[in-house]
């Protein structure tokens, strides 16, 4: 299923916003059990149907998560990362300033 609610940008907290939403959708449907979140590095290089399987009876969950404030990235918080760095929610980068300041 497709939907568009989120303008989606590359490095951008609405990656993570799109992916939420998406993983409610889903998770709203009682037919689905469990959801497999991949990026476009990870293409699927495996039968669906035999991946199926694999996951079948497989209760374990491989996705973990940290708090930002409490993690480190090349000694600055990561938080800044996203603040500063990676705020292209608010800086659209195809513009002249947004590519001026993002370099």
């Amino acid at each position: 299923q497709y939907i568009s609610e989120v303008a989606v940008n590359w490095g951008s907290w609405s990656i993570g916003e799109a992916t939420v939403r998406l993983m409610k959708l889903a998770l709203s449907d009682p037919d689905i059990s469990y959801l497999h979140v991949i990026s476009g590095q990870d293409w699927i290089t495996q039968n669906v149907d035999d991946l199926y399987q694999r996951f079948e009876n497989d209760t374990k969950i491989y996705m973990t998560y940290e708090k930002a404030s409490e993690v480190k990235k090349s000694g600055e918080p990561i938080i800044w990362w996203q603040k500063y760095y990676f705020n292209y929610d608010q800086i659209n980068r195809r513009t002249f300033f947004g590519k001026f300041y993002h370099r």
